[in-house]
């Protein structure tokens, strides 16, 4: 027979387990806040979403919600910081410098294209650099490098892929504006009348990774 197990309060595991301490607690609800205001930007836009509908999604009252959330300017900064850290960065030795930024590449699509807010982020808050660099930084520099770019012209290739990465996200955000014909209206669809945001992405890393390996030394 199966053990019986007892409704666990929140901010607590199981009785199998210890309580959660005080900074753990606040790490899971901080957690909890950013997941729901990413999946409430996934419905309705970065714009489209208030704090009362934050709170709602939390199935907070008022009152708790003015305890715990700090503002949306300061959420929306967690939340870019989160959606850039779930990129994947493919480890050194394992594969080639091509498969790699491949690897790195579409991970950065994948993620950055749910949250296309991310882009235009990164670009107007300079705060983020440091958690940009994450992605168009060391990773970078050590692929172009073995792709034969001395340190005083790897800065070529990271320019370009990164203008083809931001390029491909305002291409994607053009489109879905297009389509949705009301700024209110978020699109989520990565197929749009016949525009496959995916293809046109594997197209330009295609040819990124062409003239990569055409201008390395």
């Amino acid at each position: 027979m199966a053990a019986s197990t007892s409704p666990t309060k929140a901010g607590t595991e199981s009785t199998d387990s210890a309580p959660l301490t005080r900074a753990a607690r606040k790490v899971k609800l901080q957690q909890g806040i950013i997941d729901a205001a990413l999946l409430l930007t996934e419905r309705h836009g970065i714009d489209g979403w208030t704090m009362q509908m934050l709170a709602s999604e939390l199935g907070w009252s008022v009152g708790a919600a003015y305890r715990h959330l700090t503002g949306k300017d300061a959420i929306v900064e967690s939340m870019a910081h989160e959606v850039l850290q779930r990129v994947r960065i493919p480890e050194p030795g394992q594969l080639d410098w091509e498969d790699r930024l491949r690897d790195l590449a579409w991970s950065t699509w994948w993620q950055l294209s749910k949250q296309r807010w991310v882009a235009r982020y990164i670009l107007s808050h300079p705060e983020t650099t440091s958690f940009a660099n994450r992605l168009f930084g060391a990773p970078l520099v050590q692929i172009f490098a073995e792709a034969g770019y001395a340190l005083d012209t790897v800065s070529l290739p990271i320019g370009l892929y990164a203008a083809f990465m931001f390029g491909s996200l305002s291409g994607f955000e053009a489109e879905v504006a297009a389509t949705s014909g009301s700024r209110s209206k978020h699109v989520r669809s990565r197929k749009i009348k016949g525009y496959g945001a995916d293809e046109h992405f594997e197209w330009g890393l295609n040819a990124l990774v062409i003239a990569v390996l055409a201008g390395g030394e």
